[in-house]
């Protein structure tokens, strides 16, 4: 696994935000049930649409270019629902 991963880069983000996974689920997905799909982001076991990149990068204070490492710009992504 690369050590450099969209979502460690949404985790490293969220911990300099000082916001929670719940929070986070809260401000910008509409709910705390959307929490679980942040953690799977965070875990690489799906990796976050651009959609939802755009809603959680101002609560992240970054842009969504910054979440996205240059390594993953050079290989096909799975991607996962919003």
């Amino acid at each position: 696994m690369p050590t450099d991963t969209v979502g460690q880069r949404i985790k490293e983000a969220r911990e300099r935000a000082d916001l929670s996974v719940r929070r986070l689920a809260k401000l910008a997905l509409g709910g705390e049930s959307n929490a679980r799909q942040i953690t799977c982001w965070e875990k690489g076991k799906v990796i976050p649409s651009l959609e939802s990149l755009r809603k959680i990068a101002p609560f992240l204070n970054t842009s969504v270019a910054e979440l996205i490492p240059d390594s993953t710009l050079n290989k096909p992504l799975k991607v996962g629902a919003a």
